[in-house]
């Protein structure tokens, strides 16, 4: 009987397991089995990319819906047995542009073959790449999948870590990106009166180590400390003396929460105090996105003789932090299920509404409405 019973086990082995009340996983032609891109899968994925190159404008494209977010860890909700399409969920919304925020996958690593694999991953991600065909995605990373345990300037593969960036996110040869050291870039949508500009800084290529450990950072007053490095610094200034109604400035983390121990742009104060001062003095209304905390909240920052601004944080699709933290520039409440972000702006009423919304159902689980302000 053994021989019978082992047959049996090999037949029922060899079942695939979509046979059972599933249907069959379809092969992505974009990809090999490594996850590389086949022939002819770079361009398909890549068209938006050349259409939108960084530090320039693109009047012919008024902005009225941006969705956002970070922390994209598929692995996570795979192993939980609970496969949401949460790029279905996004596209719902009907997003015109989507920036991702950084983690945008989880290598965690320093070398650069598995920072690569990482991108591999999202290459074979047809739920991801089928997104990123159909609308506009414009993405920063943060220390998951630029280097782990926050070298930032130090990292000694660097160089790598950014061509593999440039690369998956099919930035082309005539991007500014790629004649600079920085995954950071500018965009500029609609015609005066209701430009939209989105920046997206890089706050890993040139930042200076950072003060203390992981979730026991501490505020380091030295002047000299750096997220940004002179030369994006200097293209900020440059970026934000352009005329624009309303700018969203994209951030790996927080800038305006500062009672926590985690990263934010408090570790380096001063730093955090010339953005606050670069953004007060520019026009329009600033609303920063961040993302790396694996919860979602809205804080706002008014000060006198100041526009006020918002800092609304999306980090979490599948897996988030659920217990509480003190923000005292927290407006309404905060979010620990997965979930996203969404701006959208009425030009009529000059509003701009800001939203976490859930990642399964895509409904709103927070949200605040500010006036765009010359």
């Amino acid at each position: 009987m053994k021989p019978i019973i082992l047959t049996i086990v090999g037949f029922l082995l060899a079942i695939p397991p979509w046979t059972v009340g599933q249907e069959p996983p379809t092969a992505d032609p974009r990809v090999d089995k490594a996850g590389r891109p086949n022939a002819g899968g770079e361009e398909r994925a890549g068209k938006f990319e050349k259409k939108y190159p960084s530090d320039a404008a693109y009047p012919e494209l008024e902005l009225s819906r941006i969705a956002f977010g970070s922390c994209y860890r598929p692995g996570s909700r795979l192993r939980k047995g609970d496969p949401w399409d949460v790029w279905k969920v996004i596209k719902a919304i009907e997003p015109q542009v989507m920036l991702l925020l950084g983690d945008n996958h989880y290598a965690d690593s320093q070398t650069p073959e598995r920072i690569e694999r990482g991108y591999r991953g999202l290459e074979a991600d047809r739920p991801y790449m089928d997104f990123r065909e159909e609308i506009p995605t414009f993405a920063v990373w943060d220390n998951h999948d630029y280097a782990s345990k926050y070298p930032g300037k130090d990292f000694k593969y660097a160089a790598r870590s950014e061509q593999l960036f440039l690369e998956h996110f099919r930035v082309p040869e005539s991007d500014p990106r790629q004649s600079r050291v920085g995954v950071y870039g500018s965009w500029i949508f609609g015609e005066h009166p209701n430009r939209v500009q989105i920046i997206m800084l890089d706050g890993h290529r040139h930042r200076d180590q950072l003060p203390g450990k992981n979730g026991n950072f501490r505020s380091d007053p030295d002047p000299g400390k750096t997220f940004l490095g002179p030369e994006q610094w200097k293209w900020l200034e440059k970026q934000l003396a352009r005329e624009a109604e309303m700018r969203v400035i994209g951030s790996p983390i927080q800038v305006l929460s500062k009672e926590h121990r985690w990263r934010r742009w408090d570790m380096f104060p001063k730093q955090r105090e010339r953005l606050l001062d670069l953004v007060g003095e520019a026009s329009g209304t600033t609303v920063f996105l961040s993302g790396d905390r694996h919860r979602g909240e809205i804080s706002r920052l008014a000060t006198e003789g100041r526009k006020p601004v918002c800092d609304v944080t999306a980090s979490g699709y599948f897996h988030v932090r659920e217990a509480e933290e003190r923000n005292s520039l927290r407006v309404g409440k905060l979010i620990n299920q997965p979930h996203f972000g969404a701006l959208e702006v009425d030009w009529e009423s000059r509003t701009v509404a800001m939203k976490v919304l859930c990642s399964r159902e895509g409904t709103v689980l927070v949200e605040h409405e500010e006036s765009i302000l010359p």
